[in-house]
């Protein structure tokens, strides 16, 4: 869970929020997520299995969310090796194609989903709704600022 003040982390897919933290690892350009701050309950273990020479055995976890399923859309390191401990058990997710995105920024106050944009750093449209809460169904997202006008 996130705490005020801290760099937050945030994964969805349609609006939905898969994981959200203030404690994600990055590693080789990907954020992995503690397993207690990931939805798992939308996820079913996979049959795919890849190693990584450094990381350890990664096990695949497919996504079911609003009807619509994303196979192998997350891994994680169950049992890493010795120089990925650090992420052991942590979750990572494969983000674009299949719609799946990460929401990066600060949490210094309420964040605000807006429809339109930002210029030069202040809302330019009408405010759809207060992050966490997802945007409603239907909007397109482009950026998200914080209650003072200013881009994430």
């Amino acid at each position: 869970m996130a705490a005020e003040g801290k760099r937050v982390i945030a994964v969805y897919k349609d609006g939905t929020e898969l994981a959200r933290t203030d404690a994600a690892q990055s590693v080789e350009g990907n954020y992995y997520f503690p397993p207690g701050d990931v939805k798992t309950e939308l996820f079913l273990d996979s049959t795919l299995h890849t190693t990584c020479g450094w990381k350890g055995v990664a096990d695949y976890h497919t996504l079911s969310v609003n009807g619509k399923t994303v196979k192998d859309a997350a891994w994680s390191y169950p049992s890493a090796k010795p120089r990925a401990k650090h992420i052991e058990g942590y979750w990572a997710f494969y983000t674009g194609t299949n719609g799946i995105t990460v929401e990066d920024g600060v949490t210094l106050g309420p964040l605000l989903w807006v429809e339109g944009g930002v210029s030069h750093g202040r809302a330019t449209a009408r405010v759809l709704g207060v992050v966490p809460k997802a945007p409603p169904a239907g909007a397109v997202v482009r950026s998200r600022v914080r209650a003072s006008g200013r881009k994430l």
